[in-house]
């Protein structure tokens, strides 16, 4: 979690998978995230209820 930089804007949703890994981006009340977790179903759904949760 951070703030966008001076003159940044936020973060459009994505997502990114390398090596096994997923990583996860978003922006939301004014700050950008990232949660990276092993690219599996399982851990995936983990992130997303994570997010509904956390946000």
């Amino acid at each position: 979690m951070r703030p966008p930089a001076a003159g940044k804007r936020f973060l459009p949703t994505r997502q990114r998978k390398d090596q096994g890994l997923l990583a996860q981006y978003w922006s939301g009340q004014g700050d950008n995230y990232a949660f990276v977790s092993r690219d599996s179903a399982f851990d995936a759904g983990l992130v997303s209820q994570a997010r509904r949760r956390a946000i």
